[in-house]
């Protein structure tokens, strides 16, 4: 029987295409929009999603094979002409539930379609994606669409992918494909330690077109970080001269490309890592903030003093084990505040904070002496998770005093200012990139 053909848009014939002509035009196709992964190493897509591979340290190759100890995968497709259609392990998809669900571009996944070609997609049944998409995209993000010159009808699948290897791909009699899930994983993310993970392996597979030699690749995604890794070992010796590496969302919006037909990009040995921004390589990073409104007094011995303290995680990650403190001069002691009398012993536990999350806490003061010159309140901000920035973890509360009988002045000082707008700006930017 000879192989059908499905044709991206771009390439579709209005003739039926069959035999050596078909590849001859596949081919063409593909070497006019190879992307070469030079310079892929460190991309970042426009939602926050980051790649690297194996060379940066973190994403370790560690190839995790569970060909022995997976629960086999059985493809299937809703075939248009069983008679004329190829077989399911040439052309086919399992649906394939997950041990835990993914975020996978803001959006949870319980559920992927497996392909026979390489490539998971984000459907929810064989319907929606049937695994039968044999031509890869490129460059990424891109719609995927083909169309059947057997069957007849057009088949458009679904645009949220991931796509360790999207080539032309079957099971040639050897190929078989696993999954398991794992409560601690035995890959480490490279950004949360023993997390679980789901390994979805194709073990042994072969070229559709009759290229000889077989490979196995894996897929294992990670359920407290989200980290996605592509592992090869081997692969076949073009190392992936006519396959697609990558991810996009569901609406082929944003998508984030490691390498496509591009000969020796992904050889045995590659792990390609995709690290979405609130759990980094490296592990979690936060911006904690700590600001004064009302930074600078003009007191006297009797008088009481109150400021807001605003404690903020900027992001990307979430923020664990936050504290705020402040030290007291002889010339003051603490009255009260509005945090439960976190302040008491000069330190509010503040706990954790999601990225763009704020708390605050008004702070009351006796004033109980004086001093010729000013005195300061510091005040700082610590967590448990590595803080990049620490130049506005801190600040200070300025007290001046003067003759009795004189008005206590609170004022906003310039640094209390600086504070005060580096926040508003921070905080419209972070409502600016979720909208976005």
């Amino acid at each position: 029987m000879a192989k059908r053909l499905w044709l991206e848009p771009a390439l579709r014939v209005s003739a039926p295409c069959l035999g050596v002509a078909c590849v001859v035009v596949l081919a063409a196709a593909i070497d006019s929009s190879a992307q070469a992964p030079s310079g892929a190493n460190g991309t970042r897509d426009s939602f926050g999603y980051v790649v690297y591979d194996q060379s940066q340290p973190g994403c370790t190759y560690s190839f995790v094979d569970i060909r022995a100890t997976g629960a086999p995968v059985s493809f299937t497709a809703p075939y248009r002409d069983p008679g004329l259609d190829p077989p399911a392990d040439d052309d086919g998809g399992a649906a394939i539930a997950l041990g835990a669900p993914l975020q996978f571009y803001g959006a949870t996944v319980s559920q992927l379609m497996m392909s026979t070609n390489g490539y998971l997609a984000t459907a929810t049944s064989l319907d929606g994606d049937d695994g039968r998409d044999f031509s890869n995209d490129a460059p990424l993000p891109a719609v995927p669409g083909h169309t059947t010159s057997v069957s007849g009808q057009q088949i458009f699948g679904v645009a949220g992918r991931l796509m360790p290897y999207h080539d032309d791909l079957a099971a040639g009699g050897t190929g078989t494909a696993q999954q398991q899930y794992f409560p601690v994983c035995p890959r480490d993310s490279g950004t949360v330690t023993g997390e679980p993970c789901t390994v979805l392996q194709w073990s042994d597979w072969g070229f559709a077109r009759g290229v000889p030699g077989t490979f196995s690749f894996q897929a294992l995604l990670y359920h407290s970080s989200n980290a996605i890794a592509f592992q090869f070992a081997p692969l076949d010796p073009s190392g992936g001269a006519s396959a697609t590496v990558g991810i996009q969302d569901s609406e082929a919006r944003v998508g984030l490309q490691y390498a496509a037909n591009q000969s020796g990009a992904v050889p045995g040995g590659t792990s390609v890592c995709f690290y979405e921004p609130a759990f980094p390589l490296g592990g979690a990073v936060a911006d904690v903030s700590l600001g004064v409104v009302n930074d600078e007094y003009l007191v006297q011995p009797g008088q009481q003093i109150s400021y807001d303290v605003y404690v903020t995680n900027f992001g990307p990650s979430a923020v664990t084990g936050v504290v705020a403190a402040q030290t007291l001069p002889p010339q003051l002691s603490f009255a009260g505040d509005t945090c439960g009398g976190e302040f008491t012993d000069g330190s509010w536990a503040v706990g954790s904070l999601p990225p763009g999350g704020q708390t605050s806490c008004t702070v009351t003061l006796d004033v109980v002496g004086s001093s010729p010159t000013s005195v300061s309140v510091p005040l700082g901000a610590s967590a448990t998770e590595a803080d990049p920035d620490a130049g506005n973890n801190s600040t200070a509360v300025v007290i001046a005093f003067q003759e009795n009988g004189a008005a206590m002045i609170p004022t906003l000082g310039e640094a209390g200012l600086m504070i005060f707008a580096t926040l508003l700006a921070a905080l419209g930017a972070l409502a600016l990139r979720r909208s976005g």
